[in-house]
């Protein structure tokens, strides 16, 4: 009688057992590899590590969002990477939130700063002309020197924008330029108000 105590061999017929777990397999038989990493994946995740003023953060969201697509692909070997890509793409989104932030930021505060160059440009050729009347009822004829003006209520400040483009006994022309924008240029003439442009 045949002995049923032994378990019947595993694998199909004719195929070589399987070692026993912990030992070498038998000569001849290739142990599994292990998938290896999407290079795409990899190169995400350093890009968007290194940032590079957004460049490496787009870099990051581009490739791995690329990675993901070739791991996904049922007609290519089988790779690892998956969280590399995903961590490549989130930082790389978050590197590109905080450059558009920063960009804002930089532009709000320039515009605000240029803005505020306007409104003392304004305010010094209003005080000037008031100046310029004054002196021209006292000495007939408007001045063209702004120090002189001082004697009629004008401040010459350390950084003035003020120049008198000219100036004699019935006219005058006085420009202010923005330091910051220097193509925003206001002007003043007599009985007016400060106007955006050079003086004719």
């Amino acid at each position: 009688m045949a002995d049923t105590s032994l378990p019947p061999p595993e694998g199909p017929p004719g195929a070589a057992p399987a070692p026993p777990s912990g030992q070498a397999p038998a000569p001849g038989v290739e142990p599994p590899r292990k998938p290896g990493f999407n290079g795409k994946a990899i190169i995400a995740f350093v890009a968007s590590l290194l940032y590079v003023f957004g460049l490496g953060s787009l870099a990051g969201v581009a490739l791995g969002a690329l990675a993901l697509r070739e791991l996904k692909d049922p007609g290519r070997p089988p790779e690892r990477g998956r969280g590399l890509a995903i961590t490549g793409i989130v930082l790389g989104a978050l590197g590109l939130l905080a450059t558009i932030a920063f960009v804002w930021l930089v532009t709000a505060f320039t515009n605000n700063r240029v803005d505020s160059y306007d409104d003392f440009a304004q305010i010094e050729l209003r005080v000037a002309g008031e100046a310029q009347e004054q002196a021209r009822a006292a000495t007939g004829s408007y001045l063209d020197d702004l120090e002189a003006l001082e004697a009629y209520g004008f401040v010459v400040a350390p950084h003035q924008p003020i120049t008198i483009v000219r100036a004699d006994a019935t006219t005058y022309c006085m420009q202010a330029v923005n330091d910051i924008q220097p193509s925003n240029v206001w002007s003043l003439q007599p009985g007016g108000e400060p106007e955006p442009r050079p003086c004719p």
